[in-house]
């Protein structure tokens, strides 16, 4: 904290600038200080535009204020640039199937971003196959949903949620 603070600090040009305000921003979120974070990564945005990380930072700070309809749209602003950016699919796939209750259009993202493996971080990507899970329980199709359930789980083993559902769709914890 004390190193990015410095840099930030620096009357000296310094190349990686929007990392350490990326960082910083990442840093304030993390304390929940939102308002303070969110000006940080939206200037980490501003500096080096071409870069996915602070817009993603910013979906998941506006979603954590319960900003959706704007963590919505950098989501999407995201997938515009990149129409392969696990991370943004994902997280516009959550945003649609548990806040915007718009299932068919959050399954669609989900199960895209899934087919993806191995493009995220760990727990995201087995939220991801959790959340599908859930779809397809509800659904009523308990072997398929144990088996995402099962993925989730053996991706995020330190999970206790993803525990539950997997014994709660008759799966073992082994």
């Amino acid at each position: 904290k004390v190193t990015v603070e410095s840099l930030l600090n620096s009357s000296s040009q310094f190349s990686l600038l929007p990392i350490v305000y990326y960082l910083r921003g990442n840093l304030l979120v993390a304390e929940n200080d939102h308002l303070q974070g969110l000006a940080f990564l939206e200037k980490a945005a501003e500096l080096w535009p071409n870069w996915n990380r602070p817009y993603i930072a910013i979906a998941r700070a506006k979603a954590a204020k319960n900003e959706f309809t704007d963590a919505a749209k950098n989501y999407q602003s995201d997938l515009s640039r990149n129409k392969e950016h696990y991370e943004a699919m994902l997280g516009l796939g959550i945003l649609n199937y548990r806040k915007f209750k718009q299932l068919s259009v959050g399954e669609s993202f989900i199960q895209s971003a899934i087919k993806m493996e191995n493009k995220g971080p760990r727990p995201l990507m087995a939220e991801g196959f959790g959340i599908m899970a859930e779809i397809l329980s509800e659904r009523g199709e308990k072997s398929e949903a144990r088996e995402y359930a099962e993925k989730a789980f053996k991706i995020y083993p330190s999970s206790k949620e993803l525990k539950q559902l997997v014994l709660r769709l008759g799966g073992s914890d082994h």
